[in-house]
């Protein structure tokens, strides 16, 4: 069972009996950073006190260490920590100090960290490390891009396969998905913030909860979302949410996505049984698929795909996600609608609305991407930049802009937007966008994102499980969801 190490930088001996005890409840064991005291620590006050094992870690500043005079005495505070009752000491590889440690390798974990990129040799110095008298390699990474994550499973693949006990973890904001993915990969633990974050991309307490972190195991079936950028996604929320609410072993995770084969690649790797596809993978991951639904056909487009030995099946519930909020306000056919944008969120739009009898319009910025509409769609296309003379009933914003972190802006002007009679916005962070907000003001109806988010996930749910979520359960989702 993976554990959850807390890592802790105190100043004063002190203010780490202190943590300990406020945290000891919440995890399996400390790391305590010896390098960061401002003072000698007293190791037998600690030692005695620490209601959890310690890892004792004296970090030398070349591998993320702060510089202070007794890191020469390191190697006597090491086996004094031991003597006193510490389960394990964390050395790095490249300081060679493993050689002085021999006698004492069943407590010795021997760590590689890179804080700016993930090697491209990561596994042949793998290799090496576990030649060194060692109980436990360690490797934390940086994770700039796919290809990092995969060389980190990877690497975890091979230490595992060699019977050797490791911890692997990625830094950033990228690398989460290893962290909670540790149980699966059977690390013996990983590094959780519960107050003060050593490292970037450790788990924090809200992380724990909604991965249900403590029931993962290598059986729990795996899921995910994928998408460049991702952080904006609400999809772990939600999944995670109903695989709690239904009972279900499952869990799912939010990977940012800047090369699609090594993902495939990857997704093999960690055994993912099923994905959701966000932008700018829909178009893409449709044509890697045998399509499953009369939507994915129509529109070019998937957003949901499922692995079934080595095809993957995929299904755009983008579609009934989208059309079905409109029908609960109008009836579609004959509406005056005008799309917003040109990517593979439009096409799901277009070719719904199409298939319901609306007569659409797609405006974009792109000149090529416009004569893709019209090639593919009975649609008339525009570009935005001349589009003030345009109206309807509907306008849909099926671009980006808008969305979290860039919730200032908008994909039109109010010029544009008093002449429709009802403003659908796509993007679902955050919940009221300016777009949204903008279309009240002047007396439009709205539709918000989030409704199209409830409905297509929890098709997705379905999908990737074979069961629905609860329909209360849901029914509440959408009332309460926006402020989740």
């Amino acid at each position: 069972m993976t554990e959850i190490c807390v890592p802790l930088s105190p100043r004063t001996t002190t203010e780490c009996c202190h943590r300990m005890e406020t945290l000891a409840s919440r995890c399996d064991l400390f790391e305590i950073r010896a390098d960061a005291f401002e003072e000698t620590p007293d190791l037998c006050q600690i030692l005695h006190q620490a209601s959890r094992p310690i890892i004792w870690t004296h970090r030398n500043p070349q591998e993320g260490g702060r510089p202070n005079p007794r890191q020469p005495g390191r190697l006597e505070e090491y086996r004094r920590a031991l003597e006193l009752g510490a389960r394990w000491i964390d050395v790095e590889w490249k300081s060679g100090l493993a050689k002085e440690l021999t006698a004492f390798r069943e407590s010795l974990v021997l760590s590689l960290h890179d804080f700016n990129t993930t090697p491209g040799d990561l596994l042949q110095s793998v290799s090496k490390m576990v030649q060194e008298p060692c109980a436990v390699v360690k490797i934390v990474t940086q994770i700039n891009r796919t290809e990092h994550l995969l060389k980190l499973v990877e690497a975890a693949h091979w230490l595992k396969n060699m019977n050797k006990r490791f911890v692997v973890a990625g830094m950033g904001d990228d690398g989460t998905a290893i962290r909670v993915l540790s149980p699966l990969l059977d690390c013996e633990w990983t590094y959780a913030a519960l107050d003060v974050p050593t490292a970037s991309g450790q788990l924090t307490k809200a992380d724990l909860e909604l991965y249900r972190f403590g029931a993962l195991h290598p059986g729990t079936r795996l899921f995910a979302v994928i998408g460049n950028p991702i952080a904006h996604s609400r999809s772990p929320w939600f999944h995670n949410s109903a695989y709690r609410e239904m009972g279900l072993n499952a869990v799912y995770v939010a990977i940012r996505v800047d090369d699609l084969d090594t993902y495939l690649k990857l997704s093999g790797r960690l055994g993912i049984l099923g994905w959701s596809v966000t932008l700018p993978w829909k178009a893409e991951m449709a044509r890697m698929c045998v399509l499953q639904d009369s939507a994915s056909r129509l529109s070019g487009v998937v957003n949901t795909v499922r692995r079934e030995g080595e095809r993957f099946l995929g299904w755009n519930t983008d579609w009934s996600g989208f059309i079905e909020p409109l029908r609960k306000r109008r009836p579609v056919s004959g509406l005056r609608v005008c799309v917003l944008g040109t990517g593979g969120g439009a096409r799901t739009a277009v070719a719904a609305l199409l298939s319901e009898g609306a007569h659409v319009t797609v405006l974009g910025r792109r000149p090529e991407a416009l004569q893709v509409f019209a090639r593919d769609f009975s649609a008339q296309t525009g570009l935005l930049a001349d589009a003030t003379p345009a109206s309807g009933d509907v306008i849909v914003n099926a671009t980006s802009v808008g969305m979290s972190p860039d919730d200032g802006s908008m994909p039109v002007s109010t010029a544009l937007l008093e002449r429709f009679k009802i403003a659908y916005d796509l993007v679902y962070t955050p919940p009221l966008t300016m777009f949204l907000h903008a279309a009240q003001q002047l007396g439009l109806q709205t539709i918000p994102g989030w409704e199209m988010f409830v409905q297509q996930a929890a098709e997705q749910v379905k999908i990737f499980t074979g069961s629905a979520p609860p329909s209360q359960w849901l029914n509440a989702q959408l009332v309460l969801g926006v402020r989740c």
